[in-house]
């Protein structure tokens, strides 16, 4: 949107004065919030695990390695996913293809 409004100068510029050209609706502020709210709350988090680890484990030493070990994987998995041309909807059980919501529910059935 910072960038759409750098561009508007320029775009009213060069259309006709007759045309108004404006902003109807910017729901950047609302977005951003909401990541940022994400973001606190994953960090929040992460720090939590990493206190409860801590707390049965009652080691400093032993407390880093699963608090290096999970993040690594993530970053792993998501950038398999992601040089293998999958999205996070693509491993959704709501996501586009049906297929998964069978493979889950195949998943649940067979843990039984």
């Amino acid at each position: 949107m910072d960038r759409i409004r750098a561009a508007l100068p320029a775009l009213r510029a060069s259309i006709s004065p007759a045309i108004q050209l404006s902003v109807v609706l910017d729901r950047t502020t609302t977005i951003r919030q909401s990541v940022h709210d994400v973001e606190m709350a994953l960090a929040l988090s992460v720090c939590l695990v990493i206190l409860v680890v801590f707390v049965f484990l009652k080691d400093v030493r032993t407390t880093i390695i699963p608090s290096v070990a999970v993040p690594v994987s993530l970053i792993g998995t998501f950038s398999v996913m992601y040089f293998a041309g999958y999205s996070e909807k693509d491993a959704n059980p709501d996501g586009p293809h049906p297929k998964n919501l069978k493979l889950e529910s195949q998943l649940c059935k067979d843990r039984r």
